[in-house]
């Protein structure tokens, strides 16, 4: 729970007045007072339940909540005033947040047969489908009038965002396995055109404390719309005992769903959205189900919407509540349906047009009010906040030169527009020039960036712009920096990447050091130092011994890449030519950077001319502003150069590859290999893969598109042809030398007659059960033939054998005759193994022999792999059993995906 401490001064109120004051546990509904917010209401939160006509839940004893808390203290619906849309539970999702009706309405009829998007099922009696992208809904509405932040779907044990099947699965009872998750009752599944992906999201668990629901509520950063999902345990669905065996701790479907909303509007009540007044929560029924007198009571395709049906059905009367910080104890006894509230919703967040029969002229709206009840529930939006705008100019902007490159920092607009920053555009160009160029880099909101592939010795401006939902904003004032190349001359340090220790370098004044593995410019260490006093004004480095005989007239060098671990820490780099008892001191030349970006390398150099021969000269690096409590500077590859060094080698042809190894199939052969140890000087930029039938002196060359990724499968092989295999590394200089030599040999896949009904997995699990776990998921992608492949995935985070087995298709063995049983597999994740075995079991499975296995060490990632056994039955009358399976795949491994599996006799 939220405690009162969190939520801090509420918007809009000043200390000491009643919005300060947080509501107490268990109380929701206060009605009208003087400081709400001026704007009223500005967010709306939907929780449908289900299945339970209004007169069910009044009289129920199980639902003290919704009896005695919600309709005791906010607003409610008497019991036959509030109307669902239709029957089933899909058309008045989809209604709710459409206004369309599935039963008049043909473009939505699809969603009267309660079927995944698109489903193609036989079952799905009014076709499957999804919602046109030019279909308009609450959730493009709200993406065009807020951005894509606008709204979010919070779903309860939904696997994955935009999930758009059922899942997780708690329990089986004969061929129905009972889900957590539906998808029937997540609409944001359903509609083309929305950010879905990104927007549809796991609730996560919420009760404890976690995940995204629990995030926005306890943050105050809940959407204009959200849409909230329980379960199908929560929301009164399911049965409390499922096969004898009790699910959940209610002793009735409705008493279930009292114990969700207690728990989940407590927490929404706690959070800052709900206690300035700024959000109001809608909960409401799907649908009744008690079927009345009235003609097609609780039918598919029902106009439950028509006042003429829906006031004699009771399957169409379902209990309902507005439930605010400010909403008054009121009941509402004048006719109601979904789209009234539809209509209430577009009104309290300011989107126009109404939707579909949420503009009908019949239909009532709680926000405009109805004869006799002016704004009942005090939902009137007062004066709209300003639509956002674009962001300020970023301020502050500052830019360090490094070698080909500049690191640009600076501080976030002053104002954000209305809506978040979603990312910032970065722009150069060469000091007078007109043209500015955009700098490309993924898409961040951190306020620093490193342009690079820039031209040593040249002056470049910069500047930087926000970006938010609305667009782009104006730019920061303009910046330059020039890039400079690192020093050159012979290297006079005997450690500069302080790979054995600290280079010679001593603490100046003062400072602890320390050699990190992490982080590091170069090589394996960097050195790390800290300030030893909260008071310390010069802590850094100096090197006293290195040039102890300079020679007037000659020009040294002294470098750092240097790295904070804490904000707002300078760096002074500088030359001090001291004579040889240190008796007297010239300062020569410095560096400032006022201020170092974060996460990110900076090269800070000095050059200086010796004045006299003879003398010591000294570089210092050092913060004149870093104390204990402020984060440490990190420097490596320290440099201290005279003269100018030779030019390095020229690059050459990278090494071989290491590593070779090849796995067959069905005319192909997988290959994987490591980059070779040397790339020469150049970048790789493809390998040339090789092959030969074995015994050949004649190599052909795979072609492939350029890739510098270390796999390949080449195709086009005869099965149970012997092949060599080698590969080359190409760099911008040539090909390198071959790899060893690996040998495969394709291999046909079984032959015989086809013992399991759905090799493919077109239709269904081809008969395969999870061995010893796994969840069965047929996916489309990847797939070895046809529309499906079967995805197998690890339940838990210690797994030892997740896979397949097939314990139905030879009952009947016959002594001596082969069978055979192969995959094709691909795993999602890298490392994995596989192995496929025979076992020979009695009729009754009393005793078993295994009989053959293969097993592959580790499979090829992005390929498809066949992997098969063949055995000979022992005995007649017995069980032969293929199981295939991983022992290293777990939870957070990745999953193996298996097609067109094959087990045949003879």
């Amino acid at each position: 729970m939220i405690t009162a401490a969190a939520l801090g001064v509420l918007a809009g109120a000043e200390p000491g007045t009643a919005a300060t004051a947080p509501l107490p546990s268990g109380t929701y509904c206060q009605g009208p007072q003087s400081s709400q917010p001026a704007t009223g209401p500005t967010k709306v939160a939907f929780i449908d339940l289900e299945n339970e006509s209004a007169s069910a839940v009044s009289s129920s004893p199980d639902a003290p909540f919704q009896n005695g808390t919600l309709t005791g203290q906010c607003g409610t619906f008497a019991t036959t005033a509030m109307h669902s849309i239709t029957h089933p539970s899909e058309g008045n999702y989809a209604g709710q947040v459409s206004g369309l009706n599935a039963a008049t309405d043909p473009v939505a009829r699809f969603t009267l047969s309660d079927c995944a998007p698109d489903s193609t099922s036989s079952s799905c009696a009014f076709g499957g489908g999804h919602f046109d992208s030019s279909v308009p809904s609450l959730f493009s509405q709200v993406e065009s009038a807020f951005g894509t932040g606008g709204w979010k779907s919070y779903a309860d044990d939904m696997p994955a965002n935009c999930r758009m099947s059922d899942a997780t699965p708690y329990a089986t009872v004969g061929s129905s396995t009972y889900m957590k998750y539906v998808v029937r009752h997540n609409p944001a599944a359903y509609f083309n055109g929305i950010a879905c992906g990104s927007q549809d999201v796991p609730s996560g668990d919420w009760a404890n404390g976690q995940g995204a629901l629990y995030g926005d509520v306890a943050g105050g950063t809940l959407p204009r719309f959200s849409f909230i999902q329980p379960n199908d345990i929560e929301n009164g669905h399911d049965p409390v005992s499922v096969g004898g065996v009790t699910v959940a701790g209610g002793t009735s479907q409705i008493g279930n769903i009292d114990a969700y909303l207690s728990r989940m509007l407590a927490l929404i009540q706690s959070g800052p959205d709900y206690q300035s007044g700024n959000l109001v929560v809608v909960v409401t029924y799907d649908e009744g189900y008690t079927h009345g007198s009235a003609p097609g009571d609780g039918a598919a395709g029902q106009n439950c919407a028509d006042p003429a049906i829906s006031v004699n059905a009771t399957s169409c009367q379902v209990s309902t509540w507005i439930v605010g910080r400010y909403v008054p104890h009121y009941s509402y006894s004048g006719y109601m349906n979904d789209f009234g509230l539809l209509a209430a919703t577009q009104r309290i967040l300011g989107l126009t047009p109404l939707l579909a029969h949420a503009a009908d002229s019949s239909t009532p709206d709680i926000v405009n009010g109805t004869t006799g009840a002016p704004d009942p529930f005090n939902l009137a939006p007062g004066t709209p906040p300003p639509p956002p705008t674009v962001p300020g100019a970023p301020t502050g902007l500052s830019a360090v030169a490094g070698d080909g490159s500049v690191a640009l920092s600076w501080s976030a607009p002053s104002s954000t527009g209305g809506a978040a920053i979603s990312d910032y555009v970065v722009q150069y160009r060469t000091t007078g020039s007109t043209t500015w160029s955009t700098f490309a880099h993924p898409v961040s909101t951190t306020p620093s960036a490193t342009v690079t592939g820039l031209v040593d010795g040249t002056g470049y401006d910069f500047q930087v712009s926000a970006v938010n939902s609305v667009g782009t904003g104006p730019a920061s004032p303009v910046v330059t920096a020039t890039p400079v190349a690192p020093a050159t001359g012979p290297q006079l340090l005997p450690d500069p990447g302080f790979e054995s220790g600290n280079g010679g370098w001593a603490a100046f004044t003062q400072g602890t050091l320390t050699r990190v593995g992490s982080p590091v410019h170069g090589g394996a260490f960097a050195l790390q130092v800290a300030a030893t006093s909260a008071t310390a004004s010069l802590v850094g480095l100096t090197q006293n011994t290195a040039v102890n005989n300079s020679v007037a007239g000659t020009s040294y060098t002294a470098s750092c890449y240097v790295q904070p671990t804490g904000a707002n820490l300078n760096v002074q780099i500088r030359f001090l030519e001291y004579t040889q008892n240190f008796g007297s001191v010239t300062h020569l030349d410095s560096t400032v950077i006022a201020t170092l970006p974060t996460g990110t390398w900076t090269l800070v150099s000095v050059t200086s001319t010796a004045l006299r021969s003879g003398e010591r000269m000294i570089p210092q690096i050092y913060s004149t502003n870093e104390k204990t409590s402020t984060g440490n500077l990190v420097y490596d590859d320290c440099s201290l150069t005279a003269g100018t060094p030779p030019p390095p080698p020229p690059p050459t042809v990278p090494g071989a590859p290491t590593g070779l190894s090849a796995v067959a199939g069905d005319g192909s052969v997988a290959l994987s290999w490591s980059a070779p140890s040397s790339t020469g000087g150049a970048a790789i930029s493809d390998y040339v893969v090789q092959y030969r039938t074995t015994g050949s002196v004649t190599w052909s060359t795979f072609a492939h598109p350029a890739s510098t990724t270390p796999s390949a499968t080449v195709t086009g092989l005869a099965d149970g042809t012997g092949y060599d295999f080698q590969v080359s590394a190409v760099n911008s200089v040539g090909t390198g030398p071959a790899s060893p030599v690996v040998t495969a040999t394709p291999v046909a896949p079984a032959g015989g007659p086809q013992l399991l009904p759905d090799p493919g997995f077109e239709s269904g699990n081809g008969g395969w059960a999870a061995f010893t776990q796994g969840t069965l998921t047929r996916v489309g992608s990847p797939v070895h033939g046809g529309a499906f492949a079967l995805q197998v995935a690890a339940t838990s985070a210690t797994a030892s054998l997740v896979g397949l087995t097939q314990n139905t298709a030879v009952n009947n063995s016959v002594a001596g005759t082969s069978y055979t049983a192969s995959c094709y597999v691909q795993p999602t994740g890298a490392g994995l193994n596989v192995q496929i075995r025979f076992l020979e079991y009695t009729q009754n499975f009393g005793s078993v022999t295994h009989l053959d296995s293969t097993v592959i060490a580790t499979l090829p990632t992005g390929a498809w792999t066949l992997v098969s056994v063949t055995s000979t039955a022992l005995r007649s009358g017995e069980r032969m059993i293929p199981q295939i399976y991983s022992t290293n795949e777990k939870t957070s491994t990745g999953n193996l995906v298996y097609d067109d599996c094959s087990f045949t006799a003879g």
